[in-house]
């Protein structure tokens, strides 16, 4: 029976480098606001907000996710495939919750090749009669 040690030890070594060669070259982003408040606004009202992300780095960003705490975040992202350094792309978010009264803090996240991923913006304000 053929000895398999030391050929077993490399399977690991080999799998990580075919991973990191698959992956999309990091960049990095500016995301503006980071904290978004919407104001005062009442129940009747619908609720929206932009955040702009734009790429600072020298690679391709690519956004592979949008996440958010609730289901009453809605984001609408372009379908780009990808942002070219120096270029900023519209994060638009619909906040869809007629029957909630008072402050709200929403967490959303933005999920990119970039080192530090997800990136943490804050969607807030408060509903009024």
């Amino acid at each position: 029976m053929p000895k398999s040690g030391p050929l077993l030890l490399w399977i690991p070594i080999l799998l990580s480098l075919l991973n990191i060669s698959c992956q999309s070259p990091t960049t990095s982003i500016s995301v503006s606001p980071e904290v978004l408040d919407v104001g005062i606004k009442t129940s009747n009202d619908s609720i929206f907000g932009t955040y702009w992300v734009k790429n600072t780095g020298k690679n391709p960003l690519r956004i592979s996710q949008i996440e958010t705490d609730c289901d009453c975040l809605i984001p609408n992202i372009p379908l780009k495939s990808s942002i070219v350094p120096g270029d900023s792309i519209a994060i638009k978010i619909l906040f869809q919750n007629p029957q909630y009264l008072g402050f709200f803090r929403r967490v959303i996240e933005i999920h990119a090749n970039v080192d530090n991923t997800p990136k943490v913006c804050l969607f807030l304000g408060e509903i009024q009669r």
